[in-house]
């Protein structure tokens, strides 16, 4: 007798959710499916979740582009960036080398025009600090020409520029050297 009240209850409860027709839909989904699969190609009808995935690969495809156009705007910015900060690097030292040979020569003319000697102490340091940038202007020189020889799309755009620049600076480093003979021959005085 309990096990009719069980069945009862359970017949009653199915009834209740319509799972027969559920479990129907759900079967001869399956069915399909399956029918689908061994049929041969030309029988075969395309069933709606193909175009609910081509629908959703568009959308996905569009945001990943959308994705890829942003990476490659910040790419691009960040590129230009370092670029342009490389540039006004290299400019300033240009700019502190000249520094450097007008101050040293001012302190070779006061050297020549006094009577007396001037303190070493201004030889002396305008000597340790030439020596010091044209050590760093090499540096500079020598990377950019293992950048260069290294990867030839390395700052193309901005290459005739930098090329430009480190002319200069080797120009700069020679005269700066010129300079240090003079400055080293006052030293010894």
């Amino acid at each position: 007798m309990s096990n009719d009240i069980d069945v009862a209850v359970m017949l009653e409860f199915l009834d209740e959710f319509e799972f027969d027709d559920s479990l129907d839909a759900s079967l001869s989904t399956t069915f399909e499916r399956l029918e689908l699969s061994y049929s041969s190609d030309e029988t075969a009808v395309e069933s709606t979740r193909s175009t609910k995935n081509c629908v959703m690969s568009t959308f996905a495809r569009e945001r990943q582009n959308g994705y890829h156009k942003k990476s490659a705007a910040k790419k691009k910015a960040n590129r230009l960036a370092i670029c342009n900060a490389f540039v006004a690097g290299l400019e300033w030292l240009v700019a502190m080398m000249e520094g450097r040979v007008q101050s040293s020569e001012r302190v070779i003319r006061r050297r020549q025009e006094s009577t007396f000697l001037a303190a070493d102490t201004d030889v002396l340091k305008q000597l340790e600090l030439n020596r010091s940038i044209v050590n760093c202007a090499e540096t500079w020189i020598e990377t950019w020409e293992q950048r260069r020889a290294e990867n030839k799309f390395f700052m193309r755009a901005w290459g005739d520029q930098i090329n430009n620049f480190m002319e200069r600076l080797k120009g700069l480093c020679q005269d700066v050297w010129n300079v240090n003979v003079l400055l080293a021959v006052y030293a010894e005085e």
